[in-house]
């Protein structure tokens, strides 16, 4: 029995009662979807890669499930985050400081939080999304989603820049992020930074029942640090064709391309996670110490991160490419 079968008897054992309650607000479980996900949404989304809803769930189910997730933290169901980082001898997991997080996949905690497992449950999402793109192929059901609730301590948590899909054998596609801040006013922190691939920066304010939707190849993100209590749930959903080979395998003549040309493409696709590190390099190591300063993994992380840009430093046409857009980013300001 490995130990994190062990933990979950355990917690099984202990456990409190479910939550009971109260709610704060009226609310209904059922949500129109297609109210929430227009045609606009969805064109954004393709057109610049992220799409923002505000007034996504109704103030009332959006203060349910913050109900729900303050009682988790406060029941100490959740746990500290836990990100995989490659390093030189192999994968290394790391902690974020001053972030917990819980996986919906369990069981014995879902069943505690009905609001919770009834999203978790449900295939809406992903179904109304899959009608008005489906050239994103999505996947349905619980084997193609996955559910992560998150609580920041507000003590200067937050994450620095990366990928949701960083590539294989990761399948997801979309990201919807549900925010759970009443009150969060300027000053408390925590916004979401959106940097598409040398287009312009979006900083985004995590306000109560606002989702934010991006695609998770294509879409280069953080989280600002926090000085106050930050609460969000994040849904992934899974595509049945992400990552082919157009996808991540750099060939010759991709770095033959003209510059122009280049941004064209890697605008749209999973290649460009090969530029990005190289291309947003001071981006990335400000936040990485943002995040990691002074914790263990800070070092891993950061010589990780500069064994990446050596590698781009040595294949030659990789690097003139990548010199090439940095200098196009350096031209038209971004």
């Amino acid at each position: 029995m490995d130990g994190a079968t062990e933990f979950f008897e355990l917690m099984e054992e202990c456990a409190p009662d479910p939550f009971s309650g109260p709610y704060p607000l009226p609310f209904e479980r059922e949500i129109d979807w297609s109210k929430v996900l227009t045609h606009d949404v969805a064109q954004q989304l393709v057109a610049d890669g992220w799409a923002v809803v505000d007034g996504a769930l109704g103030e009332g189910y959006a203060s349910a499930l913050r109900a729900e997730l303050e009682w988790l933290q406060r029941k100490g169901l959740m746990s500290p985050n836990k990100t995989q980082f490659t390093t030189a001898d192999g994968p290394k997991q790391f902690s974020k400081p001053h972030i917990l997080e819980l996986d919906l996949h369990h069981e014995q905690v879902r069943q505690r939080v009905p609001e919770f497992d009834a999203l978790w449950c449900s295939e809406a999402l992903s179904r109304r999304l899959g009608a008005l793109v489906p050239s994103f192929e999505l996947a349905h059901g619980t084997s193609g989603h996955t559910v992560k609730l998150q609580y920041n301590s507000g003590s200067g948590g937050c994450f620095p820049f990366h990928y949701d899909n960083p590539g294989p054998p990761n399948n997801r596609a979309v990201t919807c992020l549900l925010y759970l801040n009443p009150g969060w006013k300027q000053g408390d922190g925590g916004e979401l930074v959106l940097q598409p691939f040398l287009k312009n920066r979006h900083i985004l304010p995590p306000l109560m029942d606002r989702m934010v939707l991006f695609r998770s190849d294509v879409c280069l993100h953080r989280v600002l640090p926090a000085t106050t209590e930050r609460y969000c749930c994040t849904i992934w959903i899974d595509g049945m064709n992400t990552n082919q080979d157009q996808d991540t395998l750099l060939k010759d003549h991709h770095l033959k391309l003209e510059t122009d040309q280049a941004i064209e493409l890697f605008r749209k696709s999973g290649l460009q996670r090969v530029f990005s590190r190289a291309v947003y390099s001071q981006e990335y190591e400000e936040s990485l110490w943002e995040c990691m300063q002074g914790v263990d993994g800070c070092f891993d992380m950061f010589k990780s991160h500069e064994e990446s840009l050596e590698q781009v430093r040595q294949n030659k046409p990789l690097a003139t490419m990548v010199e090439a857009l940095r200098d196009w980013r350096i031209k038209n300001g971004l």
